[in-house]
């Protein structure tokens, strides 16, 4: 008897004990970007994800709701969490969202941080009140019976104007290279403008594409509907036909359901152009693989505006060298040499190769999220070729960002973070 109540005491305790040292943590935040899932399943587990966190959206916005969380208790090797959400209106009444969704569940060691196994979009209908909403998810781990509750607040705000006026050739660049990691949509149509001001001039300049940045528009009208009607009025305000054609490309660009959307209220002459689009591949579309020197383009600019990893997956193979004409041996021939067929593609191949080095290496030293991605795909052995492979070893080596952060035990690669 004296053993079996010393047996039950000793439960106790380790219980309590294993519930103290391992009670579930974790923080839900809003975001307009959907680019986490790639920062922990792609960085290396030392290197902490770029949260870009947002309170406010408007009807019709996009947002994603996440939870981050650390401390799952783990029994055999297993994590087991489960999450529920719910919603605070802003008069104080409660709806459920959804329960048992899976937070933290499989192989894990517990160690570092994780982003929740599910999350939720959100858009806010016509139909909603505007006021705070709170979004509240409680965590619990089935290992050891603990519990916790995070949470996030929304306003949901009356639709604010596009914003008005026209960017400059400097604003420009800088909101669009910058808008994974610092989403502005209220100011697309600001862009809009100063490239339509900006393209005549743009346009004398032989290497002149209007596709990149054209993809780039398309990408965040996609991203936010709620845009459509100001972007469909402001087409219906354009005197060029020109400028239509390429507001036409946007839309297109959106897929079906945007274009359905906002067609009903287009000008007749943006409709026929899109008639002509339906006909055809999609101009903006994001490319499968580098064959000319305007795909690395199209895929920096798929880049910066998503911050996902998969524009980088693209350009990497073309860094593994193949059969290829140097720049020297080209000048060898001649002043005007007379190229073969084979010699073109053999020249284009290396001036490709060339060309993705150096942006890689650029931004790598510019952008942390390019820096730490290919530092992560490295790390997995995710890069196919080993030139490729040494190629981005000494980019990622000679970036800023790859200050090694102090070590610390215990990681789960793709899942954690420290």
């Amino acid at each position: 008897m004296g053993s079996g109540a010393l047996k039950c005491f000793w439960t106790v305790v380790l219980s309590l004990t294993a519930g103290m040292l391992f009670a579930i943590e974790g923080k839900m935040f809003c975001s307009l970007a959907d680019d986490l899932q790639d920062q922990f399943s792609v960085y290396p587990p030392t290197r902490p994800p770029h949260l870009s966190a947002c309170s406010k959206v408007v009807k019709g916005q996009p947002v994603m709701i996440r939870v981050i969380l650390s401390k799952p208790a783990i029994r055999d090797g297993i994590a087991d969490v489960l999450m529920d959400l719910s919603m605070r209106r802003p008069d104080g009444t409660f709806k459920n969202l959804a329960q048992d969704l899976p937070a933290i569940r499989g192989k894990c060691s517990g160690q570092g941080v994780f982003l929740s196994m599910a999350g939720a979009t959100m858009v806010p209908e016509e139909q909603d009140p505007f006021g705070v909403y709170e979004i509240i998810a409680i965590l619990k781990d089935r290992n050891n019976g603990t519990a916790h509750q995070t949470s996030a607040k929304l306003e949901l705000m009356d639709a604010e104007p596009a914003e008005g006026g026209v960017m400059n050739d400097r604003e420009l660049g800088q909101y669009l290279i910058t808008y994974y990691n610092d989403p502005h949509p209220e100011k697309l149509l600001a862009a809009i403008r100063g490239f339509l001001e900006l393209e005549p001039t743009l346009k004398r300049k032989k290497s002149f594409r209007p596709e990149p940045t054209l993809m780039s528009f398309s990408l965040i009208l996609r991203q936010n509907p709620q845009l459509i009607p100001a972007a469909v009025a402001f087409t219906k305000s354009l005197q060029d036909d020109q400028a239509k054609q390429y507001m036409a490309l946007i839309f297109n660009s959106c897929g079906a359901g945007i274009v359905e959307k906002a067609r009903k209220d287009l000008d007749p002459a943006t409709k026929l152009f899109l008639d002509k689009l339906a006909q055809m591949s999609d101009p903006l579309a994001m490319p499968g693989k580098v064959c000319v020197s305007g795909d690395l383009d199209m895929l920096w600019h798929a880049f910066f505006i998503t911050g996902r990893a998969e524009p980088l997956r693209r350009m990497i193979p073309v860094l593994e060298p193949g059969e290829e004409m140097t720049i020297s041996e080209c000048k060898a021939k001649g002043p005007n040499p007379s190229l073969t067929k084979e010699e073109k593609v053999k020249l284009n191949r290396h001036v490709i190769r060339l060309a993705a080095e150096w942006s890689l290496k650029s931004n790598a030293n510019n952008h942390p999220q390019v820096c730490f991605y290919l530092e992560g795909m490295l790390l997995r052995k995710q890069v196919e070729g080993e030139k490729a492979a040494e190629t981005l070893a000494k980019i990622v080596a000679s970036s800023k960002f790859n200050k090694k952060p102090e070590k610390k035990s215990g990681s789960d690669g793709a899942s954690a973070r420290k």
